[in-house]
C-alpha cells in the first residue's frame, strides 16, 4: 500500500487528482455520501467520495469492497477522515485529525457542494491546498 503524504496541501492535491481520475472512469461515480461502496450488480458503478478517490486509486482499493477509512492503519485511516473533514469545510477539524494546527486560516470555511458544482467544488478544494502551502502546511 502506497503511503498518502503527510503535508495538507499535498494531501488534499493527491486527492484532486484520484477525484479527476474517478471521474474519468466508467467503473466509479462520485457520492460524497459513500465513502467505497460498490454496488450490486457489479457492472455498476462503485461509488466513492473524496476520500474514496484515493482509496481507489492511490491506495489501489478492489472496485468490489466497501471501504470505510477504519478498514485502514491508523496514520491512513486519519488522512482520509482529514479529507472528508476538508471536504466539509472543517479545517480545523481535518488538520487536527493528522497532527497539525494553523491560526491563520478561519477552522471553518463554506466550499462548493461537489453535486451541485464539481468544477467549483474542485476549485475550491486547489485553493485550500495553496492557502495551506503558504502556511506551511
Amino acid at each position: 500500500m502506497k503511503n498518502l503524504p503527510n503535508k495538507p496541501s499535498e494531501l488534499i492535491l493527491l486527492a484532486l487528482h484520484d477525484l479527476e481520475l474517478v471521474e474519468a472512469s466508467p467503473n466509479y461515480e462520485v457520492n460524497m455520501f459513500d465513502w467505497h461502496n460498490p454496488t450490486y450488480p457489479i457492472d455498476e458503478p462503485c461509488y466513492v467520495c473524496f476520500a474514496g478517490a484515493v482509496m481507489a486509486f492511490s491506495l489501489n482499493a478492489s472496485i468490489n469492497k466497501s471501504l470505510r477509512p477504519g478498514n485502514f492503519d491508523d496514520d491512513t485511516s486519519e488522512k482520509l477522515i482529514a479529507l472528508d473533514c476538508f471536504r466539509q469545510g472543517r479545517i480545523a477539524a481535518a488538520l487536527d485529525e493528522i497532527g497539525y494546527t494553523c491560526e491563520s486560516l478561519e477552522p471553518v470555511m463554506e466550499f462548493a457542494d461537489y453535486q451541485d458544482d464539481p468544477e467549483e467544488f474542485k476549485l475550491d478544494m486547489k485553493n485550500l491546498a495553496r492557502d495551506l502551502g503558504r502556511n506551511g502546511l
